[in-house]
């Protein structure tokens, strides 16, 4: 099943983000591509991003290595200031150059899905108000539910489905105010070129001002992430120089951005790493072997370089320390990249990278194994 064009308005900023936190069951199972209310939802095989292509060897040693010499500068000149924190009671959470502050009560979730109605569907949506991980890649039911007939704007699927959220869209040019259906309250806000959509029922009513009073823009959103990356570039490009391996970080901001080229905003969702968790992902990085990877160039056409990034931005204290660009989605060029050296994905330097907002893109099944394990 193929998604019209109406639903695609999201693709420049958000393509290729992962669902991949519930591949837990791989079995070969029929799929086809799902939607939420304007939210683009594709499927990115778990083995193989793209059909498997038998290259030659040499091609694909150059494209290796073009990757991993790359161009630089990569992630740009690292800001040794934060965003600025949410009040108490709240988190922030972002998108491209857009930052909105969320009850801290409100998980990070994937909204319904397409195939809501199917005999035993496993996933039919929160219950709890969340904010929705947008543009999920998903694996869903070959069934085509019937459309509920929602106004514009409000989720396309049942009201017996929905719970509080927040979503961010790209704007479309709509106009901004509020709508009610069947006792739900849905605000739109337009910051730039991103609209913020917040659908409220009773119990939730009484956040709507301090959510949609919060939007605004940012240059470096609370967790340290800048809206726009050249990491965000199609080709594989490196940071500015540094040793990761005589370094010392007290935190650890994640960025994940959308590789769509740098004319944008490509920010799709960050988070903080801190305490034991940031120096366990640095001991980690720091002990990773040399020569990038794991890496299966077989796999994938030697034009595939991936869909998304990461840019790990180390701190110790209030100073930034360096950051690292990782690769993980493609079936070369993979790796944890400070500029100087290339490491290789482990368990323990990529599985803890995924978290919140911050989703793993899926990829050849090699790097699977160490950055999305069976749980």
């Amino acid at each position: 099943m193929t998604e019209g064009p109406e639903h695609h308005d999201r693709a420049e900023l958000a393509m290729r983000h992962a669902q991949a936190r519930r591949a837990d069951d791989l079995e070969p199972r029929q799929l086809v591509v799902g939607h939420h209310g304007g939210r683009r939802m594709t499927i990115l095989g778990v083995v193989a991003a793209v059909a498997a292509t038998v290259i030659v060897a040499a091609a694909v040693t150059a494209v290796v290595r073009a990757g991993q010499e790359g161009t630089r500068p990569g992630a740009g000149a690292t800001p040794a200031t934060m965003g600025t924190p949410a009040p108490e009671g709240m988190r922030s959470v972002s998108f491209a150059d857009v930052e909105v502050d969320v009850p801290d009560t409100w998980i990070d979730d994937d909204p319904p899905r397409s195939d809501w109605c199917a005999d035993g569907a496993q996933f039919t949506g929160p219950d709890q108000p969340y904010v929705a991980l947008d543009a999920g890649e998903v694996m869903v039911a070959a069934i085509a539910c019937p459309d509920a007939a929602n106004p514009p704007g409000f989720p396309e699927e049942p009201v017996s489905t929905w719970a509080p959220h927040l979503w961010f869209e790209q704007s479309s040019g709509g106009v901004d105010g509020t709508e009610t259906f069947a006792g739900w309250t849905l605000t739109t806000r337009t910051v730039g070129e991103v609209t913020v959509r917040l659908l409220t029922d009773e119990a939730t009513a009484d956040d709507v001002e301090r959510i949609v009073g919060s939007v605004r823009r940012v240059s470096v959103d609370a967790a340290g992430c800048e809206p726009t990356s050249a990491a965000q570039a199609r080709e594989f490009v490196r940071p500015p120089a540094f040793d990761v391996t005589t370094v010392q970080a007290t935190e650890i901001s994640v960025c994940s951005y959308t590789r769509t080229g740098t004319e944008q905003p490509g920010l799709l969702g960050s988070h903080v790493l801190t305490g034991d968790d940031a120096s366990d992902v640095l001991a980690a990085l720091q002990q990773a072997p040399a020569g990038g990877g794991p890496n299966r160039p077989g796999n994938c056409s030697p034009d595939y370089t991936g869909t998304s990034v990461l840019v790990l931005r180390l701190r110790d204290g209030p100073a930034a320390v360096g950051d690292l660009i990782v690769y993980s989605d493609s079936c070369y060029g993979n790796g944890a990249d400070d500029g100087t050296t290339v490491r290789a994905l482990t368990l323990d330097s990529c599985a803890p990278l995924w978290g919140g907002r911050v989703t793993w893109p899926g990829g050849d099944g090699t790097t699977l194994r160490v950055c999305h394990p069976r749980r």
